[in-house]
């Protein structure tokens, strides 16, 4: 597997990168582009007050069965 950085984040969520805050819900459509490397000392959540967050990955190939090979998932969560 391997990280990309092809995802946004757009909506209401304050994020902390690398020192910068980063208002999400000011940065219209383009949202803000997710860096391949997210580890907690780079990037971390200030505030998120949104209803749901919608993960869709589509770039992972993953090894494994049927269901799971083709790299498509989707998750929602509250």
């Amino acid at each position: 597997m391997r990280a990309e950085n092809a995802g946004s984040i757009v909506g209401r969520s304050v994020l902390s990168d690398d020192g910068d805050r980063v208002d999400c819900a000011r940065l219209g459509k383009g949202g803000y582009s997710v860096p391949s490397i997210v580890e907690p000392e780079f990037i971390q959540i200030r505030r998120c007050t949104a209803d749901f967050v919608l993960l869709v990955e589509k770039g992972t190939q993953w090894n494994g069965s049927p269901r799971t090979s083709s790299g498509a998932g989707t998750t929602a969560s509250s």
